[in-house]
Parts: C-alpha cells; sequence; structure tokens
C-alpha cells in the first residue's frame, strides 16, 4: 500500500524539522511509502538510537519503525518496542500491537487491541503548504515557492495535485520557461467547470507563449463568453490573452478595438493598467491626433460636462488650462477622480507626445503634471512626474525639469522614481560641467537603486565625475576671470586616464568603450581600443569584440605605430589561442619570443606555447619549454603554473621514468607559494593511484584533509581522492575504507556540498559500505545501510536534477542489490526500476526494460 504521505507529515513534529533529524525522519517515510522497509527501520533505528526526541516525536518515531518491522515480517521486535513504557500511554498503541499480534499469529489479542485504536486527525497541509508558495511568490521568491509545490503535485489525491500543477505552471508562465510549463501543465479532462476554466485560461497563456496565437485566441475568446465560473480578475485576463493573441498575429488594429470595447464595459477593472499599457504600445510611432485610440482616450480623460475637441486643437477643455502650472507654492489636491479618467489621462499623455505636432507634445507635459498635481497619492503620480521631467529636459526646459526631479527626490520614502530622477538630473548637470552636483547625485541615485547593475553604474559615473572635478581644478589654464577654464583636449586626456586606471576590467571595458565613442578622433585612441581588446580578451573571452579592435587599428600605419608594440602582438596572441587555432598560436607564441627576447611579455608567451603544446599532445616539447620557462621566470604565480603544466606533462608521457619525473616536478610546483597549490595536491595525488602507489597516496591525501578547517571548500575534492585511492584498495585495508566511509559523512555536512555532491556523496557511501563487513556479523557486508545511501539519491532528486551520472548510477547499484535478493525483493526492485526511469534521464531505457525484464521474470501482474 502506498501511504499518503502529505497527510502523515502533519501528525509529525519532525516532518518540518531541519537538520539531521529532520532528515532521517524524511527518508524513512519516503522508504515505507516505496515498501522498502528494511531501509525504512534502519532510518528510525537510527534516529531512535542517536537522538534526543521529545516525546511526542519519540512515539511518533516508534509508531514508524514499529510498522516498518511489522511490514519487514519482523513482528516480534515491533511488539517488543511498543510494550516499552514512553508508548504504553498513547492511544494509538493499541492498533500498532493488533497489528504486531496479528504478524505473530495471535490473531484474539490482536483483536482485542484493535478494537481500542484511534487513529488521530490531520491539520490542514495542503492548504497551508499553497498558502507559503503564494507568500513565497510575492517576496519575489519563485524558486521557493515552486519548490513548496513540487511535493503536491506528486500527491495521489488528484485536487490537490491539479491545484499545485496549475499554481506551478502560472509561476513558470511568468518565469518564461516555457517547455517546463508545459511538461508540468495538468491535463484539462474530467475537471469540474471553475477548475476546467483556470486550466484553460493557462493552457491558452502557454499557447500564445509557445507561438501557437492562432490557437490561443480561440480559448481566450472562449473564457471571454463564459463569464460564469470565473473569477473576475481571471476573466478579464482572458480579454487581454486575446488582445495579445490577435497582436502577435499582426492585428494590432483588431486587438486594440478589443481592449477599448473592454474597457468601455468594464470601468472599474483591476487590470486596467495592463490594458492600457498595451494600447500605447500598439500605437504607431508616430500617429494622427485622429488616431481611434487617442479619441476613445481623450473622451475617457475628459471630466464630465466638458467637450472632448482633441482633434481640432489638441487640448482638452476642462481638464487644464493652457498656462503651465507654477512650480512654487503648495500644489492643490483636487476630488479623487475615477480610475478610468487617470488611467486613461496618463495613456493620453504618452500618446499625444508621439504625435509629431508642438501642441500635443506641450499637452501631453500638461497631461501629466495634472495626475501628479491632483492625485499625488495615486500609484501613477510619480511616474507621471518623471516622465513629464524627461520631455521638458528634450525640449531644453531645464530649470522647470529640475523643479520636478526635486520633488521625487525629497520624498519619504522616496519613491522609486526618486532615484531615476536624481540619475537623470546628475547626467544634466554633468553636461553643464557641475561635476561636484553630478558626482553627489550620482551617489544618491546608487544609494536608492534596487537593481545592482543600475546602481553600479551610478557609481562608476560618480568617480568619473569627481576625477573629471579634480582634474579641471588641477588644471594650469585660466580664464580672464582668473578662474579655471575649460580644456577639452586635457578633459578628454583625463577621462582616458580615468578609463584605463578603472578595476576590475569587465567596468575598465565598458569606461574605455564609452570613451571612444565620445572621442573617435582622439589621438590616443589606439591605445584605448588596444586597452579593450585586452580587457575583453581577459573578462569576456569575446573574440569578435577584441579582434574588431585590433583590425581597427592595423587598418592606420599610424595609429598602430603609435602604441607598444609587444602589447599588441601579446593581444593578437591571445586572441589567436582563444580562436582554437592551436597551429596558429603555436607559431604566433614562437614569433613573439623571437621579436621579444628578453621582454617581460615573452615568458607570458612561452606559458601559452607549452599551454598548446601540451593540448595538442606534444608533450615532450611541452615539458622542455615549460621547465625552461620555470628556471628563467622570476614571477612566481606564472612558475607555478608551469611547473604544474610541466609535472602533467610528464605524467602523459607515460614511461615510467618520465611519471618519477612527474611527481618531482609536481614537488617543486608545490613548493612555491602560489594560486595553484590546492590543485597541484590533487594532480599529483591523481597520479600516485594511477601509479597504484595506494599506501603513499592515501598517507599523503589523509595528511591533506587533516591540515584543512573544517569548512574549507578544498576537503572536498581530497576526501573524494582519498575514497578514490581507499576505494581502489578493495577489501585488503578494511580500516582504510572506514576511515574514507568517516570523511564522506563529514563531507555530507560541509556547508559547500551542494545538490550534485551529495548525489556523489551518496552514491560512494554506498559503495564503500557495499565492501564492508557488518559490526553484528562479519560474514555478512553492509548492504542494507548501502541500499539506504542509493535510494537517498533516488529520492532526493531534484526537478531537474543537479546533475545525472551518480543520480542514476546510484538507482542502478539499489536495484542491482535488491535483484540479488531474488524473488522476495522482486516488487521493491520494480519500484526502484521504475522510479529511474520516471526521471527521463539518460539511462531511462535501460531502466524501462529492466523494469520489464522484472514483472516477466518473476510474473509480477498488477491491476
Amino acid at each position: 500500500m502506498k501511504l499518503p504521505l502529505f497527510l502523515l507529515l502533519t501528525i509529525s513534529p519532525l516532518s518540518d524539522a531541519a537538520g539531521q533529524e529532520g532528515d532521517e525522519f524524511r527518508y524513512g517515510e519516503s522508504a515505507l511509502a516505496d515498501g522498502l522497509w528494511d531501509v525504512a527501520a534502519l532510518h528510525f533505528e537510527r534516529l531512535l538510537a542517536t537522538s534526543d526526541l521529545e516525546p511526542e516525536a519519540k512515539i511518533r518515531v516508534a509508531y514508524r519503525l514499529a510498522e516498518a518491522w511489522i511490514r519487514n515480517g519482523e513482528p516480534a521486535k515491533a511488539m517488543d518496542l511498543l510494550s516499552q513504557s514512553f508508548v504504553a500511554g498513547d492511544p494509538s498503541v493499541h492498533f500498532w500491537k493488533g497489528q504486531a499480534l496479528a504478524g505473530l499469529g495471535r490473531l484474539n489479542e490482536a483483536e482485542e487491541e484493535l478494537a481500542k485504536a484511534t487513529i488521530p486527525g490531520h491539520a490542514f497541509t495542503v492548504e497551508a503548504t499553497l498558502t507559503r508558495a503564494a507568500l513565497m511568490l510575492s517576496l519575489n521568491q519563485p524558486e521557493e515557492a515552486l519548490a513548496g509545490l513540487r511535493e503536491l503535485a506528486a500527491s495521489a489525491d488528484p485536487a490537490v495535485s491539479f491545484e499545485a500543477k496549475i499554481r506551478q505552471t502560472g509561476i513558470l508562465l511568468d518565469l518564461r520557461r516555457v517547455e517546463e510549463a508545459r511538461r508540468t501543465m495538468p491535463p484539462l479532462d474530467g475537471l469540474p467547470a471553475r477548475k476546467a476554466q483556470e486550466a484553460s485560461y493557462l493552457e491558452a497563456r502557454l499557447l500564445l507563449a509557445e507561438n501557437k496565437p492562432a490557437e490561443a485566441a480561440e480559448r481566450f475568446f472562449t473564457l471571454m463568453n463564459q463569464r460564469s465560473g470565473q473569477s473576475l480578475v481571471h476573466h478579464h485576463a482572458a480579454v487581454l490573452g486575446y488582445a495579445d493573441s490577435l497582436a502577435a498575429r499582426d492585428k494590432k488594429t483588431e486587438a486594440s478595438d478589443a481592449l477599448l470595447a473592454f474597457i468601455q464595459a468594464n470601468p472599474a477593472s483591476p487590470l486596467l493598467p495592463e490594458a492600457f499599457s498595451r494600447l500605447i504600445a500598439w500605437l504607431p510611432s508616430e500617429p494622427p491626433v485622429t488616431h481611434p485610440v487617442l479619441v476613445r482616450l481623450e473622451e475617457w480623460a475628459t471630466p464630465a460636462g466638458a467637450v472632448p475637441t482633441t482633434a481640432r486643437s489638441g487640448l482638452i477643455e476642462g481638464l487644464i488650462t493652457p498656462d503651465p502650472v507654477g512650480s512654487a507654492g503648495p500644489w492643490p489636491t483636487a476630488a479623487e477622480a475615477p480610475p478610468l479618467r487617470i488611467e486613461a489621462t496618463f495613456a493620453l499623455a504618452e500618446g499625444l507626445h508621439r504625435v509629431s505636432g508642438p501642441v500635443q507634445k506641450a499637452q501631453a507635459v500638461r497631461l501629466m503634471r495634472w495626475i501628479g498635481l491632483n492625485h499625488p497619492l495615486h500609484p501613477l503620480a510619480a511616474k507621471a512626474w518623471l516622465q513629464s521631467a524627461k520631455w521638458l529636459l528634450e525640449e531644453g526646459k531645464g530649470e522647470r525639469a529640475f523643479a520636478i526631479l526635486g520633488y521625487l527626490r525629497s520624498g519619504s520614502p522616496t519613491p522609486p522614481e526618486g532615484a531615476e530622477a536624481a540619475f537623470i538630473q546628475a547626467e544634466e548637470v554633468y553636461q553643464q560641467g557641475d561635476f561636484k552636483a553630478a558626482g553627489r547625485l550620482f551617489e544618491e541615485a546608487a544609494s536608492e537603486m534596487a537593481e545592482k547593475q543600475d546602481a553600479d553604474r551610478a557609481r562608476l559615473n560618480a568617480s568619473l565625475s569627481r576625477f573629471r572635478e579634480s582634474g579641471i581644478m588641477t588644471t594650469a589654464f585660466t580664464a580672464p576671470d582668473g578662474k579655471p577654464a575649460e580644456n577639452p583636449a586635457l578633459e578628454a586626456d583625463l577621462e582616458l586616464e580615468q578609463a584605463l586606471a578603472v578595476k576590475p576590467p569587465e567596468e575598465a571595458q565598458a569606461a574605455i568603450e564609452t570613451f571612444i565613442r565620445k572621442h573617435p578622433q582622439h589621438p590616443r585612441v589606439a591605445e584605448a581600443r588596444l586597452a579593450a581588446a585586452e580587457a575583453a580578451l581577459i573578462v569576456r573571452r569575446d573574440e569578435t569584440y577584441a579582434k574588431a579592435q585590433l583590425d581597427t587599428i592595423a587598418e592606420d600605419p599610424a595609429a598602430l605605430a603609435s602604441i607598444p608594440q609587444e602589447r599588441y602582438a601579446l593581444a593578437r596572441l591571445k586572441l589567436t589561442e582563444l580562436s582554437g587555432d592551436t597551429a596558429g598560436t603555436i607559431n604566433a607564441a614562437k614569433a613573439f619570443i623571437a621579436a621579444f627576447p628578453g621582454h617581460p611579455a615573452a615568458a607570458e608567451a612561452a606559458l601559452t606555447l607549452g599551454r598548446t603544446l601540451y593540448d595538442t599532445g606534444s608533450y615532450n616539447d611541452a615539458q622542455l619549454i615549460l621547465q625552461q620557462l620555470a628556471k628563467d621566470d622570476t614571477d612566481p604565480v606564472r612558475t607555478q603554473a608551469a611547473l604544474l603544466l610541466a609535472a602533467s606533462s610528464a605524467a602523459r608521457v607515460g614511461t615510467p621514468q618520465s611519471r618519477e619525473e612527474a611527481l618531482t616536478l609536481f614537488d617543486r610546483a608545490g613548493g612555491v607559494k602560489g594560486p595553484l597549490n590546492a590543485l597541484v595536491m590533487m594532480k599529483k595525488a591523481q597520479l600516485m593511484i594511477e601509479l597504484n602507489r595506494l599506501d603513499e597516496a592515501t598517507a599523503f591525501l589523509r595528511k591533506w584533509y587533516q591540515s584543512l578547517p573544517a569548512e574549507d571548500s578544498l576537503r572536498l575534492p581530497a576526501g573524494f581522492l582519498f575514497g578514490d585511492a581507499a576505494y581502489a584498495q578493495g577489501n585488503k585495508n578494511p580500516a582504510v575504507l572506514a576511515e574514507s566511509l568517516a570523511i564522506y559523512d563529514d563531507l555530507l555536512k560541509h556547508p559547500e556540498t551542494k545538490p550534485a555532491d551529495v548525489h556523489r556523496i551518496q552514491y560512494l557511501r554506498g559503495k564503500t559500505l557495499e565492501q564492508l563487513p557488518r559490526t553484528d556479523d562479519p560474514t555478512q557486508k553492509r548492504e542494507s545501510e548501502a541500499l539506504a545511501a542509493y535510494y537517498s539519491v533516488l529520492k532526493n532528486a531534484e526537478n531537474p536534477p543537479a546533475e545525472w551520472h551518480f543520480l542514476e548510477s546510484s538507482g542502478f547499484r539499489a536495484l542491482e542489490i535488491l535483484e540479488r535478493a531474488g524473488e522476495k525483493k522482486a516488487r521493491q526492485a520494480l519500484s526502484i526500476a521504475r522510479e529511474i526511469a520516471a526521471l527521463k534521464g539518460p539511462r531511462s531505457k535501460e531502466a524501462a526494460d529492466r523494469a520489464r525484464d522484472i514483472q516477466l521474470k518473476n510474473q509480477i501482474w498488477e491491476d
């Protein structure tokens, strides 16, 4: 019987627990549900023996352990457990004693115990999970929401599963993960009316996202005409979806007509902002003032009793006066207008500003100001002020624009538009030459911006402003009045120096690009292009961009002669290496070394030459070049890299002598204090394992592992290598195997351990446990514990999995253990094979074939 796990979890205080105790309980529950009684018993028994549990939790664990033993044919052990004093007073003990007594054949006694049994009720687990998912979504944590819904989506209860999958699909669509949304979408057949409409709406959204607008429009249209059974938001969203489907088929006029009719019929719709934003997006870039959308927007924006006259003058009588409102003095607040009027006014302003005539553009500014003045608390108020300020700046009306921007910046709390206002104002004062004010405003914008990328851009501009400020103040050029005079050439030089000094390289490239765009004819533009190419090769590995900059330099002989030739040649060498042209890289590196002997960059070229020779399999030549470089170079970082590659080359040559040389070179590389020490130790250990010098390898790795702090990320590779060396010794050294098992247990608790690492660790634990004898019966191996390790990987796989190899390998190892047990474990083996197949991984077909073979061989027939 498959147990309804989400119900069981609600009655256990351990089900939501964090840490090892919670994990043990969850693993036991999963094993119990899948019929792996011995694995379940192992987890529950361990939990009882090692944990200081609260009384209620201890009773629940005892019941799970008793159930596992009863199902596994060990009712006597269950009866002994249930007779202990800590469960004696709990009403549910009668139920489990009855089961144990029945397993012992003591039927009369079993009946008496069962008659006394009661089953406790359960909390609202489903509702709580759905509510939490909605909360996480509102907090902009969609992955957490999806994780919470995933367990419910697997529920055996169709209603629960449907509700979870519908919500998952909607979230995935919002995240634009269309293929995953399609896989998650539940079937549409056999649903109640309300659920069918909800599912149909999501199906329409999916079709539209899959670029099937005609099919999507058909579904949306059906929902538009079935108001009954839908929520207001869903019904209105269907109208918007229908319009989107039309627009996706280049029918923007029909789409706009549909939205105009919708707004007219639903002036208080909660989706008015979404509808109006679509209307503006679908307008032509320069619409006529008589465009039907603008005419209708004017009608909605005009107050009752006034006559719309946009078609004649572009002004709306009664809405505003032709005279601009002054920025001084208190701003009045009018009676709150209906939502339709405010939304329509904002959209009308955006639309009129696209009209080519100056009258309409002025009208657009005044409409935005009307929203801000008369409805300052409306969500559109700050947006309206900001947009009007941008338009005023475009018209050269900076004083009026600055008054608006200052107002937005002075809000408490500052609205999101306040940060953008500070940035816009900073750009303006920068262009005016007030770099001190620009720097302060850019810093203000950075402190208020929510997005890190925007904040970083503002801080970079603040830095440039401060540099411009100090540069101008220190120049020797003065105006007749004694004040510093502008010197464009000097200022451009200072901009270039600032750009070249920026760190790290990705920010440097952006700053240099800005300089090149502003000063394409600057005398040092070739130097700027070279620096931009170097930064691109370091950070983005953008060979197309770097090649374009270098080619532009080469096209002008004077420009090429103005830059350091060794830097240009080295950049060309790096570009050739990045392109994958190994022959060209080898030739370019040799040419560089010949052209610039003794230059510091020649060492870099030599390292590139040795690395490329290694990559092409010329290990002897690579070793010679790299050993000579390590002998001559004074840079410890490059020396260590050369020794590491030389050692790797010697190991690849493959002769006994070269491999011994490799070990010596690894020791030399490890003796250099540099950033590659950990990699050197790993490579050396791998070579010792390959040479079958396993005792030396385990001693070397043990010393390294024990020297590392408990939370050092290097414990992971060191522990894995120790396990490899220990496992390679087989049964000859069980003490080392036990030591590697202890290391794997430590790694499971390591803070740097990722899901993919857990798969690998549990797989290696299982392989090790299969080699170790049981403490209670040394003639038997610890297969049950190995099975539990493999099973934990299978049951805790992510969707999609973090990796496939160890996940599927764990599943197949578990399958082999169960198959060795023969007919008595056939059903469990069949279950495991099917679970592997259901993962849809690279070996899913193999698992499906195994499942079929197990079913046929053991004649397992199911209803």
